[in-house]
């Protein structure tokens, strides 16, 4: 489908239609949008690149999909014979797979193409974008069955490496009325590149305002396992303790820089469905948890 982008350029193929995608449109991130739409089953596909003296278009009916090439009314030069090839055999799976390979193949290319710089916030835009496409990806179809529309069943998407997305509307503002653990006192900050276990009224003040923040993608059981397995590893008062997963019914939050803050529950002992308190985590952008609190919420 795309090629990788050089210069402000970038190939696209689809059966027998070909053109150089320009950087006056998104390229392959504005089809990102569109099939995200589209898996939202919010409208069917109609997303357009722009090249030289002519548009080329994908647009999915109700009878089948296709690529429209017509020419640029406000471009010069030698007007092009508009052309409608017929991608029908493509089916809506193999297109979207094929669409995230080539722009999970170079994101900071990508960045660049959309935002003509590939700095690191434009890097994490773009990287939250494609994992919002491939999680919703991974929940409608079992990637490798071949029973392609049968949905993935919802508790299964917590074992699936990557990201998650969750719409519900669900605040964090309860953080900013919760008060110290006693059972798990901060350990002090911790120099390198390991998480910092810091004091709730710490914590508290990195938090940004509600207004600033958004529901967004939450990384998924295992990776967040795995990262709170590196942080026990640092602070041994968490040796013998366990994350409850209690974020499979609600968002994460995401502020301005790409950090996410999300909430889960500890517990130890025999007993792994009481939860001993609160941690609330902020997550680099990278991945990884930067810093992180255990709370109690104020009765």
């Amino acid at each position: 489908m795309f090629g990788k982008p050089n210069a402000g350029w970038s190939e696209f193929s689809l059966g027998k239609a070909k053109c150089q995608a320009s950087y006056l449109t998104g390229g392959a991130l504005d089809f990102v949008d569109a099939f995200i739409e589209r898996l939202e089953d919010r409208r069917r596909l109609n997303v357009e690149l722009n090249e030289e003296c002519a548009r080329t278009a994908l647009v999915e009916t109700e009878s089948g999909t296709y690529v429209i090439q017509s020419p640029d009314l406000g471009g010069i030069g030698r007007k092009r014979p508009l052309k409608i090839f017929d991608a029908s055999d493509r089916s809506l799976r193999e297109l979207t797979l094929e669409l995230l390979r080539d722009v999970e193949s170079d994101i900071p290319g990508w960045a660049e193409f959309k935002y003509h710089s590939a700095g690191k916030r434009n890097i994490t835009m773009v990287e939250r974008r494609v994992a919002q496409l491939r999680a919703l990806a991974e929940h409608r179809w079992r990637f490798g069955d071949t029973k392609e529309n049968e949905d993935w069943p919802d508790f299964a998407l917590g074992f699936r490496a990557g990201w998650e997305l969750f719409d519900f509307p669900v605040r964090i503002d309860h953080l900013r009325k919760c008060r110290q653990s006693t059972g798990f006192r901060p350990s002090g900050k911790r120099s390198g590149k390991g998480p910092r276990w810091l004091a709730a009224d710490v914590f508290l003040r990195e938090l940004p305002p509600t207004g600033k923040l958004r529901n967004a993608l939450r990384p998924t059981r295992t990776i967040l396992e795995n990262w709170y397995g590196e942080a026990k590893a640092l602070h041994p008062a968490l040796k013998d303790t366990r994350l409850l997963f209690s974020w499979w019914t609600a968002a994460a939050h995401e502020a301005e820089g790409g950090a996410l803050f999300l909430v889960d529950a500890i517990s130890r002992g025999k007993n792994e469905n009481a939860a001993a308190c609160e941690i609330a985590m902020k997550i680099r952008p990278q991945g990884g948890i930067e810093s992180f609190a255990t709370v109690f919420t104020k009765v």
